[in-house]
Parts: C-alpha cells; sequence; structure tokens
C-alpha cells in the first residue's frame, strides 16, 4: 500500500478539491453541502447537526466544478448559493481529444470528487491522470469490476509512485460498511482490553444489517440506475488477462482473479436471524460492499492474530452483509430479486416510459424527508485467552444512522471523505507514511473520517440491544412518513 517513493507534492495548486459531474443528482447535493445551502437537506437539519468546525472547512476550501456543459455548471453554482466567483471547468467529451483539458484540470488541484457515473464511462479518464499526476480521487462508484480492472491495468502501480491515494465506494457504497466495520472491530477491542484478553484470536466475523426506510418507493436517481445497467450489460471479459471477470466476495484481496471459488458466497435466501429477531434477505448492493469490506480486511488484517496470507486465512475473518425486512414477506421480495433479477432490458424499457428516473432524476424532497438508513453491524470473536484450547466467546453491535442513504448522506460522505485526505493528512493512515494507490476508506481515512462523519450529523454508536434499534427504525420511518402526508394531505404522493 505505501511506497517509498512517493513524491506527490499538491500544496502550492490552485484548488482544494473539483467535483467532476457536479451537475448530476448526487454533483448538485455535493456543491450545495460544499456552500453551505442547507435548503437542499430535506432528511437532516444539517445547521442543527453539523459542527461548527466542519462548516468552517467548508467556508476556507478553495474548490470548482467541472462538467460537460458550461451553461448547467453556471446554473447549478447559482442555484446552490455558491460564490459567482467559483472556477468552472469544461471537459465537452471524455475521449483523446480532451485529454489535454482532463490533465491540465487534475493538475491544478489537490484532490478530484467524481460523481460522474457510469464511472467506466466519464471517470476512467480522470482516474488515470490523477494517478499519473499525483492527484488524490475519490468517488462514489458502485462498480467493482470497473474498479479491479483500473488496478489491473497498472492504475495502482501508477499511483503509488505519484503518491496520490485513490479511494472509491465513497457514498453509501460502502462507507457505512467499510467504516462500519472498523468501528465494530474497534468496539470489539475496546471490550477485550476491558476484560484483560490477550489470548490468540481463533476467529472473528462481522455480520452487518442493513436497514433501508423508503417510504414504500424506490429511491434510486437516473444516473445510479444507468450504471446498473451498463454494468450488466458488460460483457464480463477484460483487456487484461489477469482481471477477474466477475463480482466475487474477495474480489480487491490478492490473487483474487484466480479465486474462482468465492463466486458464489453472497446471500441468496431469506432467513430469520437471531441477532436482530427478525427476518432478512439478500441486500442488494452487497456485491458492492462485501469486496470493499473485505479489501480492508485483508490489508488492515482484522484476523488480528494470524496473517490473511496464509492457507487458513478465510477460517479467521468472516464479513457477510444482509438486508433486514420489516416482514417474512418482503424478506422472500428480496430472495426472488437476487435470483430472478430484472432483466437490464426491462430496466431500460421502464426508464423510457417514465416508470424509472433517467439521468439527472432522483427522489423528491418530499420522498427524501422520509428516507433513512441505519447499518447495524454485530462483531463476534472467539478467543483462546490462555493459549490452552478453551476457548471464550465476545460480541458487540453498533449502529451507523442517518436520512437520504443514496444521496444527501452520500453527498456528505464524500465531501467530508475528500476533506480528510485534505485537511488532515497527518490523520489519515493511507497518507501518513507517504503511501498511495487504490485504498478503501478505512485504509486510508481509517478513524479520523468516523470522527468528520459523526461531527456531519452521522451516528456512530454502541448499541446494547440490537432488536430494540430495528423496530425504532421502522416505527420513527412510519411517523415521519405520516406526519410528511398529513402536511402535504391524504392523497399527497412521496
Amino acid at each position: 500500500m505505501n511506497s517509498n517513493n512517493s513524491n506527490n507534492n499538491t500544496q502550492n495548486r490552485d484548488f482544494d478539491l473539483i467535483i467532476w459531474g457536479a451537475t448530476g443528482f448526487t454533483g448538485k447535493l455535493a456543491c450545495a453541502y460544499l456552500s453551505n445551502d442547507t435548503s437542499k437537506f430535506y432528511s437532516y437539519n444539517l445547521q442543527n447537526v453539523c459542527t461548527p468546525q466542519n462548516k468552517k472547512d467548508r467556508r476556507t476550501i478553495k474548490w470548482a466544478v467541472a462538467g460537460r456543459s458550461k451553461s448547467k455548471l453556471s446554473s447549478l453554482l447559482s442555484s446552490v448559493s455558491a460564490p459567482s466567483s467559483t472556477p468552472i471547468f469544461v471537459i465537452p467529451s471524455i475521449d483523446d481529444a480532451s485529454k489535454p483539458l482532463i490533465d491540465d484540470m487534475v493538475s491544478k488541484t489537490k484532490c478530484i470528487v467524481s460523481l460522474a457515473g457510469p464511472f467506466q464511462l466519464y471517470s476512467d479518464s480522470i482516474v488515470e491522470s490523477c494517478c499519473r499526476l499525483g492527484t488524490h480521487y475519490v468517488d462514489v462508484t458502485g462498480e467493482p469490476l470497473w474498479v479491479r480492472r483500473c488496478v489491473d491495468r497498472g492504475y495502482d502501480e501508477m499511483a503509488k509512485r505519484s503518491g496520490a491515494c485513490i479511494v472509491n465506494f465513497c457514498g453509501y457504497d460502502s462507507i457505512p460498511s467499510d467504516i462500519g466495520c472498523l468501528f465494530a472491530l474497534g468496539e470489539l477491542e475496546k471490550m477485550k482490553e476491558g476484560e484483560g484478553g490477550g489470548g490468540s484470536t481463533l476467529h472473528r466475523k462481522v455480520t452487518c444489517y442493513q436497514c433501508v426506510f423508503d417510504g414504500g418507493k424506490p429511491s434510486m436517481s437516473g444516473g445510479t440506475l444507468a450504471s446498473d445497467v451498463l454494468t450488466t450489460n458488460t460483457t464480463q471479459s477484460s483487456s487484461s488477462s489477469s482481471s477477474p471477470t466477475m463480482i466475487h466476495p474477495h474480489l480487491f484481496s490478492e490473487n483474487s482473479s484466480n479465486n474462482k471459488n468465492n463466486s458464489n458466497q453472497f446471500q441468496t435466501k431469506a432467513w430469520y436471524s437471531k441477532d436482530v429477531k427478525s427476518w432478512v434477505g439478500p441486500f442488494p448492493m452487497e456485491k458492492i460492499n462485501v469486496p470493499a469490506t473485505n479489501r480492508s480486511a485483508y490489508f488492515l488484517n482484522y484476523a488480528a492474530s494470524s496473517s490473511l496470507n496464509n492457507s487458513n486465512s478465510q477460517n479467521k475473518f468472516s464479513y457477510q452483509e444482509v438486508a433486514v425486512a420489516p416482514t417474512q414477506k418482503a424478506a422472500m421480495k428480496l430472495e426472488r430479486l437476487r435470483t430472478h433479477p430484472i432483466p437490464p432490458s426491462k430496466m431500460e424499457q421502464m426508464i423510457e416510459q417514465g416508470r424509472l428516473p433517467k439521468p439527472g432524476q432522483g427522489p423528491t424532497p418530499s420522498h427524501r424527508s422520509v428516507l433513512s438508513f441505519m447499518a447495524l453491524l454485530v462483531a463476534e470473536e472467539e478467543e483462546d485467552p490462555n493459549n490452552n484450547h478453551e476457548t471464550k466467546e465476545r460480541k458487540v453491535c453498533v449502529a451507523i444512522k442517518g436520512g437520504d442513504p443514496g444521496y444527501e448522506e452520500t453527498s456528505k460522505m464524500v465531501i467530508e471523505s475528500a476533506l480528510c485526505l485534505i485537511l488532515q493528512p497527518n490523520s489519515c493512515p493511507g497518507l501518513a507514511k507517504g503511501g498511495g494507490g487504490f485504498q478503501s476508506s478505512a485504509m486510508c481515512m481509517g478513524r479520523a473520517l468516523i470522527t468528520r462523519l459523526q461531527h456531519a450529523g452521522i451516528q456512530f454508536l454502541k448499541v446494547e440491544d440490537a432488536k430494540k434499534e430495528v423496530d425504532l427504525f421502522w416505527s420513527d420511518g412510519m411517523k415521519r412518513m405520516m406526519e410528511m402526508k398529513e402536511k402535504k394531505g391524504p392523497r399527497a404522493k412521496l
């Protein structure tokens, strides 16, 4: 991960960060957050939850926006109360002809925040320039195979040489999972220290129970749907013979391209969980979050007393992710969606018919006002305290909570990730030793990002009763939805 030859020196650049894809649905919210325009956020009152330090950070940084249309960028800036002097970079197309424009933009900033998806179409050249020119990069992609192929094309080694930290999956996919797992294991360590534990860890396991309150209506944006359709339609092949051809849980572990046996280890069934005392089913974002979190487990050695490089590594640490369902029927529906997914052609047809949002469209303000998420992570370990083959078990539960996960909280997560790199480099494990390359959020920003997200209103809590948290989550969601409908009228739509 680290490079002794890092020559990253971006202190004298014109900008702290540039938002690429600023006019998209998430891009507009990210710009609003950066310019302290709280009027665009409906699921949480940022005026009350954000600390003065976070607001000061956003006021003092130098930032710019970038996209393909100057008129749309200008309109965006006025709509989010950004200073009229905010610079604009126009990249009319993502092709070889625009490479000088891309390099010019990338060379002028410390960090690129990419919100332009599908990322394999609109961010590939941006990543290459960042790796080559030593510019940090964060994004909200949900395209694991694209990320892996970037690594296999040599971008990772290029970034290590330049000192650029490339951190993908910095939105709802996969911050609550990746950073949440780091937080949960930290609480497990505290419990162990409090008990005076110090023996050999035999096995560690983390299960993430994802709860999403959507008000009974899909909450994806058109850009997200376009990425999903393209990813599914993409021929599962690679220009590099070493690249994996399918997503599996250990996609980002070393030699993962040869790890064919992991390809079917994602959840496929609905089942009753004793942890949350509720039915659970396959979580749609599992195929993004699990590889991202296992990547951190590999490089940060979550197995504790053993190296994940050995042949028994899979037995030392495991991570799984499921969706908590309000009813058994809802859990069975999640199972059917996993085993019989909607064909891409059908999704494209629904987009054309207006039944699903087009790129640039997303959930309405009233819909976002009722959206919320909670990731409950249960961390367990078996320890041999005296190394005499007598095991002791520990278990801890933590919760990460927030509002609209896909857009409002995602915009906060990715901006705070960038600010963490820019403003707190000495607190970022991936930067502290001069390292660069492709890293996860837990590897690169670590616990420093937890603090920033807490200050931005996202809660990280240790909880005692998982079932109570789940029940409260559903009841709070229903209460918000009923209050919104009373305000708008009994026939109001989200």
